[in-house]
């Protein structure tokens, strides 16, 4: 075995050497035990290609990646900072690989308890979690033996890690390519008064958010209702926050929305898309 009879530590040192060299795989996120991150300088040069949960011996797959969710859970780390575009498990003898797209939305899980100690294999929560992705873990992960893959293994690092921050960039547009007056689009766009008030209201309190710590760049309406409004002991979304502020801009914003619908609501009938 490549890696048998070392330390945690030293495996993933190792793991760094032999197989992410081209990348930087130095910085400590939370109690993550690796992460790799390209090691460009510019704009978008710390957005991160993996996540990983590391292991000495030969361990089962799912269950490295539970420890894994249920430490980025416990921390909230998506929050805190863009997400990877795949989360990982090694251990002495393989690792693995899957799309942290295919597992996000177990993240928000309602009535969820994410305060147990995630190397606590016995909790009803690490099992639970561990049912929900066996079933995706099967179909949607791609696992490698360092020594009987090891071409395969460079080759996907190669075309899909390396080239990962093209799934988890934000794409930023100014105002000018939204209304479609760049010259690299043929047709511009149109919006209706309602839509462009949705846009400002959504603007003012995206700016909002992002005058607070500890955002995410990468945030939904639903990410920054959570951030203001926070959840309570059973896990559900509160009703209200205690920022006045939040609560003006999103009242605002949900104002401008109802206006917007019932603009649209004609169409849904003149389309055809529901008979009266």
């Amino acid at each position: 075995m490549k890696y048998k009879n070392i330390r945690e530590e030293e495996l993933k040192n190792k793991v760094s050497a032999d197989w992410f060299k081209q990348f930087d795989s130095t910085e400590i996120l939370g109690n993550i035990d690796f992460t790799v991150f390209p090691k460009q300088d510019n704009l978008f040069g710390r957005t991160p290609l993996l996540w990983a949960e590391a292991k000495t011996g030969n361990f089962d797959i799912p269950t490295m990646f539970v420890q894994l969710i249920l430490t980025i859970g416990k921390a909230r780390t998506f929050d805190k900072t863009l997400p990877p575009a795949f989360l990982g498990a090694f251990d002495f003898k393989k690792i693995a690989f899957v799309d942290y797209v295919n597992i996000q939305d177990i993240f928000y899980l309602n009535d969820f308890n994410w305060n147990v100690t995630p190397s606590n294999h016995e909790t009803k929560e690490f099992q639970l979690i561990k049912e929900r992705i066996e079933s995706i873990l099967k179909t949607k992960t791609y696992v490698f033996d360092y020594q009987k893959d090891e071409k395969l293994l460079n080759t996907f690092i190669k075309n899909n890690v390396a080239k990962a921050t093209t799934k988890s960039k934000i794409k930023i547009e100014n105002d000018t390519d939204l209304f479609g007056t760049n010259s690299n689009q043929s047709t511009k766009r149109e919006f209706s008064a309602e839509a462009k008030d949705v846009f400002d209201a959504g603007r003012e309190l995206w700016k909002y958010y992002h005058s607070k710590p500890n955002v995410n760049v990468n945030a939904s309406l639903y990410d920054i209702r959570e951030y203001f409004q926070g959840r309570n002991d059973k896990g559900r979304m509160n009703s209200k926050s205690d920022d006045e502020r939040y609560m003006e801009l999103i009242g605002v914003l949900r104002n401008k929305l109802d206006f917007l619908a019932d603009k649209i609501k004609p169409k849904i009938y003149e389309y055809g898309f529901l008979k009266e």
